[in-house]
């Protein structure tokens, strides 16, 4: 599982119960850790996504994640991302803290070999959010180049904001490194590896272009 640390832009209020939030966070990610077990607690892994911070169960050693993230808009609850990218990040417990040097402990690293991905937007299934207009909306969403129409309704102008579903995979190799020296043998030397392959599909809701 992983919850990113996200950030809230911009908060648009329609009315004095309805909102919309801008903002960015990580839509969803797959994990691979260097024991393959998830059971040590959690920790930060930084991705290359905006600047974008996961947090993800690990084993306490190694860790690499492949990611989508993006920026959305949130009407009523429901997120719809206008745009998205795949990315990656790792974490490791691969410093030489003195225990290391006097205990001769394992010490961890990991660095990605390669990472894929491709998306698929199925347009037969478009759906519309309605909200209604205002010039500082229309300007707003203008800015950042999100597709939208202004139609009239019973109610006066509205824009028409088209959503389809995305089905988003991912995948990722990554390489874990270890090593170890005898009882004050200084820093562990990492020359032992084995690689880890991750993947998965990431499902979201995407304004459609």
């Amino acid at each position: 599982m992983v919850v990113s640390a996200g950030v809230t832009l911009y908060t648009y209020y329609v009315n004095s119960i309805r909102k919309i939030e801008f903002g960015s966070d990580v839509i969803g990610s797959v994990a691979a850790t260097f024991s393959g077990s998830y059971n040590a607690g959690q920790t930060q892994v930084d991705l290359n996504i905006n600047g974008l911070t996961a947090t993800v169960n690990w084993d306490g050693k190694a860790v690499g994640v492949v990611a989508v993230g993006g920026n959305y808009i949130k009407v009523d609850g429901f997120k719809y991302y206008y745009s998205a990218v795949a990315g990656y990040g790792v974490a490791a417990q691969n410093s030489c803290p003195w225990l290391a040097w006097l205990t001769g402990a394992t010490l961890y690293d990991v660095k990605v070999i390669d990472t894929y991905n491709v998306s698929y937007r199925d347009s037969s299934q478009t759906n519309y959010v309605t909200i209604e207009y205002s010039d500082e909306l229309g300007s707003k969403l203008q800015v950042l180049g999100i597709n939208f129409d202004v139609v009239r309704s019973e109610s006066g102008k509205v824009i028409k904001i088209p959503i389809v579903p995305v089905s988003h995979k991912i995948q990722g190799i990554f390489a874990f490194y270890y090593g170890s020296t005898g009882i004050f043998g200084g820093c562990p030397q990492l020359k032992h590896y084995h690689s880890s392959n991750v993947s998965g599909t990431i499902y979201y809701s995407m304004i459609s272009s």
